[in-house]
């Protein structure tokens, strides 16, 4: 069967980097200490790097104490230099693509993309689907979903891929491109819906699926509501084999076509999931985030798919990646980028290959994008180690809450709230992150000096899509609409959030907070 023959060549492809992971588990100092020599070595010949003084032979040692550690905004004029560079070394050498992401300095930041910087994720992702495809050979009888995006019309001229399998050699998408279910052009439909709807389409269709791999779960939950929702113009459309939908019937792709399954769909009840197994029943593992705030969502998707297994993904970033799973752990991924870590608690940077188990630390970054000492804003947990190869649990970002991806960040939601309040002359004093509800949101809480209003609801949403990730969740369906709760004594419904058993002066007003999915109808029963 041609597609056994597509998935051999795949994991041939990625079985070196398999074994390079395997073969340095016990010398990751000294793995470490060579990736960053072959770093700096490359730095040193950027204008970045001469910037800094970077000669390319410092030790470790040497590194720390020239090279501090840095944020986004060291960054942005290199960035802004590379991008009207026309090719030149700035920061790094071959620099393809800027990929866009998010945090407190700004509302979209762009990542330089260099060679160097994939072929980093590449080793990752490869070590990653080599220990895959060893503890879940089924996976290799049938073909894949792995999340495909929709790309917002105003990034379409920065930005062109929307799957993950872009990361890889051209070779590696070739051959990932004959399992996969979807078309990665789907992405670049005109609409999120139509993408959504296009893709339901083509996962309906696939009854040899046995893999998926989204990033936030409620991606996935989203997909099966949807499937639901709009079974009837599925079915149809499977039935005929021509689109319902006008964006679709303007398209490139055709249709998918077959009775059989039209059947099944239509035949699919209100939020009752059993269809999933008559759907793919040869479906054998989902990936997905499960740590943090994604929990509740990953345990929700285990008990739609009860006899598929999960695993937890690791901490990956638009700037890196930090953490794969590997034998069972969420193993650092050593092979790929030099790291070192602060500790949260005394505040000293350590080298990977100086944690301890049980600290709690920061990741730090040196990549072939050219950032050096890059501080990723997330929060770890060292569980234990794998061999010598630290491995974590992602246990939040630091002052940011990241519901399904949306990246929203203490900074962001104190910015949006001064506004707010500026515009409304409304004393808003937090922003939640509501997990409450059947689908996360955000929502404003505010004293009651003014009436509900639908030019207060639009205001708070628009300046929560002016950040990137938030905006894309949104179209994705994987967050509600944002709201704004008006209470006659806002004071005491935070703290009836928070818990606190304080008195009212002694409680300190954060200005964004998370309510868990524990805490369901706290609003209806403070109103």
């Amino acid at each position: 069967m041609i597609q056994n023959f597509f998935h051999w060549i795949a994991r041939t492809s990625y079985a070196p980097a398999y074994r390079r992971f395997l073969c340095g588990r016990n010398r990751v100092e000294e793995v470490q200490r060579k990736k960053l020599q072959s770093l700096l070595s490359k730095s040193s010949q950027s204008a970045f790097g001469k910037h800094l003084g970077i000669e390319g032979s410092e030790t470790y040692e040497e590194f720390s104490d020239k090279v501090p550690l840095s944020s986004y905004v060291d960054y942005e004029i290199w960035i802004r230099r590379q991008k009207e560079s026309k090719g030149q070394t700035i920061l790094a050498n071959d620099v393809s693509r800027f990929e866009p992401t998010s945090g407190s300095s700004s509302a979209r930041k762009w990542i330089p993309y260099s060679s160097e910087l994939l072929s980093e994720f590449n080793e990752a992702a490869s070590s990653w689907l080599g220990d895959l495809s060893k503890k879940y050979p089924a996976i290799c009888s049938g073909r894949h979903y792995w999340s495909l995006s929709y790309l917002p019309e105003d990034l379409r001229s920065q930005k062109t891929n929307t799957d993950d399998i872009e990361i890889f050699s051209w070779f590696k998408q070739f051959v990932f491109k004959r399992i996969m279910v979807l078309p990665s052009q789907l992405g670049l439909l005109p609409d999120a819906l139509s993408c959504r709807m296009a893709s339901l389409v083509y996962l309906a269709k696939s009854s040899d699926l046995t893999f998926i791999s989204v990033w936030s779960p409620t991606y996935l939950t989203e997909l099966l509501n949807d499937l639901i929702t709009h079974k009837e113009e599925i079915a149809e459309t499977l039935e005929t084999g021509q689109w319902q939908r006008e964006s679709l019937q303007q398209s490139d792709f055709s249709s998918p076509q077959c009775s059989e399954t039209a059947a099944l769909i239509r035949a699919i009840s209100a939020q009752d999931f059993s269809f999933v197994e008559k759907l793919w029943p040869k479906l054998t593992l989902i990936s997905a985030w499960e740590s943090a705030h994604s929990f509740w969502w990953a345990q929700q998707l285990k008990a739609i798919f009860s006899k598929v297994s999960f695993q937890g993904k690791g901490l990956w970033a638009t700037e890196g990646v930090v953490s794969i799973p590997f034998e069972g752990k969420r193993a650092l991924a050593y092979t790929s980028h030099f790291y070192e870590f602060r500790c949260l608690e005394s505040g000293e940077i350590i080298p990977s290959w100086k944690l301890k188990k049980s600290q709690l630390v920061q990741p730090i970054l040196t990549t072939g994008s050219g950032f050096m000492r890059y501080a990723l804003p997330d929060k770890l947990e060292v569980t234990g180690f794998y061999h010598s190869v630290p491995c974590f649990e992602f246990l939040g970002r630091i002052d940011g809450i990241d519901l399904v991806g949306e990246k929203i960040d203490t900074p962001i939601a104190t910015n949006i709230l001064a506004r707010m309040s500026a515009d409304f002359k409304v004393p808003f004093l937090t922003l939640i992150a509501d997990a409450s509800s059947s689908r996360p949101r955000y929502v404003f809480l505010a004293e009651k000096d003014a009436p509900l209003t639908p030019e207060l609801e639009d205001r708070g949403e628009s300046l929560l899509q002016e950040n990137h990730h938030y905006r894309v969740a949104r179209e994705l369906n994987q967050l509600d609409r944002s709201t704004v709760c008006l209470q006659k004594n806002a004071y005491a419904f935070y703290k009836k959030i928070r818990g606190q058993t304080l008195i009212e002066g002694d409680l300190k007003i954060e200005p964004l907070i998370y309510l868990n999915a524990e805490q369901k109808g706290v609003f209806n029963e403070f109103a």
